[in-house]
């Protein structure tokens, strides 16, 4: 829904109280447009009582159609990262907002700040050749007063004249310099709790695909024919939670296409972690020669791959002489091949003679492989413990501590995907670690294998063990 326009119809007439206020933003002289698109949000959420509390993400979202990232600040926030991605965000003229948390009459109001209140991001700048600057602005003006605004160092500093209209007289151009103040970097991120980042890109163009359920045995996937060098970004939207909110985790590899929809050489793999409200990811943007391209979205925490939605923007027009995007079935063996393709031609940890594991981390994933080159059936267990101190989850390998053993039977001279290892992160504004786990395996065959499968005839993981034979070998990640 979020990807297909569509207008509202609304008129001059705002609700309000007898004889009181009217239930809307203030606004200024010459600005009944923002009371007119929250109006129009309003209609469509059904009553200016339902808004009370949306999410800043929620209203861009509907505004503009992009994906929407909150980035929270706490004791680990990073401040050159977050200068860094700062800049980034304003090279790309991302929509950005600050809120500061709710806490009632715990707040500390000798700042001037207001809690639970989302402020605009409007600029940054350097001052002095050493203090990083955020420009803020708020739109609270009551009676010639500013509630809301910063009283600390460097609020005052003159705002740009680009940020003022041209046509107000000199009452009101002070009125609108009152709404912006300037804080430096360290303030703004301890007395707000993060940032919400619309990436919304102007003049770009927007192809929407919206891939028809597969049969079983089969997965979506994306075939590009790029005929002119292009930018792309593609987002990935997962369908509504039917029985729970858990938010997906997986990796996007992008292959050469060849005949038949095979699977090819892997040109780039993405880690994609859901990060918003409304369970979306985007990657960056990423640079197509001409050629074909096949895209396989693995979902690796899940059993079952959801009917995602896919979105890909570019700032040249996607039409057919330039792009041209389809939606073929591929069976789910080309997805397993996919992902084992990720061993990039290594071997991994002999933990027995001709038996290897081996793990590919990836952004908050963690894939676990398994080879084995012997000529007998042999059965693995494999229990993680995380480096990270954080909470690891998985829904086929066993985490510690473990109270018994469950194994994955592993057919002669094959490998197999044996399940994936993640983590439930929040975007924040320093360099996110690599995930790492350590293991404790170990491996059966002979008889002691018997007596096991007599006793479990099925294992966990979801995709059934390829030959090395048929494997491709990755070209460059």
């Amino acid at each position: 829904m979020f990807d297909t326009p569509f207008l509202t119809l609304v008129d001059g007439h705002f609700p309000g109280k007898p004889f009181s206020y009217f239930l809307l933003s203030h606004v200024f002289k010459g600005e009944m447009w923002p009371s007119l698109i929250q109006k129009a949000i309003a209609k469509s959420w059904l009553g200016y009582d339902r808004m009370r509390f949306l999410k800043c993400s929620t209203a861009f979202r509907w505004l503009t159609g992009a994906n929407c990232i909150f980035y929270s600040f706490n004791e680990k926030t990073n401040l050159d990262f977050f200068w860094k991605k700062m800049l980034e965000f304003q090279s790309s003229n991302f929509l950005l907002t600050a809120s500061t948390a709710k806490k009632g009459s715990s707040w500390d109001k000798s700042t001037g700040l207001l809690d639970d209140m989302t402020y605009s991001i409007i600029d940054t700048r350097l001052h002095e050749g050493k203090h990083r600057l955020v420009l803020l602005g708020t739109t609270g003006i009551f009676g010639g007063g500013c509630d809301g605004r910063w009283k600390g160092k460097w609020a005052d500093l003159p705002v740009p004249e680009a940020f003022i209209p041209k046509k107000v007289s000199d009452e009101e151009e002070l009125d609108f310099k009152k709404r912006y103040f300037w804080i430096e970097i360290s303030a703004f991120c301890e007395l707000f709790q993060g940032i919400t980042v619309c990436r919304y890109r102007e003049g770009w163009s927007v192809l929407s695909i919206d891939p028809k359920k597969a049969a079983r045995g089969m997965e979506n996937a994306l075939y590009l024919d790029v005929k002119t060098r292009c930018t792309l970004t593609l987002e990935i939207i997962h369908p509504e939670p039917s029985t729970d909110n858990k938010r997906s985790t997986g990796l996007v590899n992008i292959h050469h296409g060849n005949p038949g929809n095979e699977v090819g050489k892997v040109w780039r793999s993405i880690p994609r972690q859901e990060t918003t409200d409304e369970r979306a990811v985007e990657t960056e943007p990423m640079e197509f020669e001409p050629g074909a391209y096949l895209l396989i979205n693995s979902v690796t925490s899940e059993k079952v791959t959801p009917n995602y939605r896919y979105i890909i923007r570019s700032p040249m027009p996607l039409k057919r002489k330039h792009f041209w995007c389809g939606n073929p079935m591929v069976k789910s063996e080309a997805v397993h091949i996919s992902l084992l393709s990720l061993r990039n031609g290594k071997t991994g940890r002999e933990v027995k003679d001709g038996i290897f594991v081996r793990d590919h981390s990836k952004g908050n994933t963690i894939l676990v492989m398994a080879e084995n080159k012997t000529k007998k059936r042999i059965g693995i267990c494999i229990i993680a413990e995380s480096k990270n101190e954080e909470i690891i989850y998985s829904d086929e390998i066993q985490i510690h501590p473990a109270k018994i053993y469950n194994y994955f039977y592993i057919d002669p001279e094959t490998a197999c995907v044996l399940g994936t290892i993640y983590c439930k992160r929040r975007m924040e504004m320093r360099e996110q670690p690599k995930l790492e786990c350590s293991y404790k395996i170990k491996v059966i065959d002979g008889e002691e294998l018997k007596k096991e499968e007599k006793l479990s005839p099925l294992d966990n993981k979801r995709y059934a063990p390829i030959r090395l034979s048929e494997l491709p070998v990755l070209e460059n990640l």
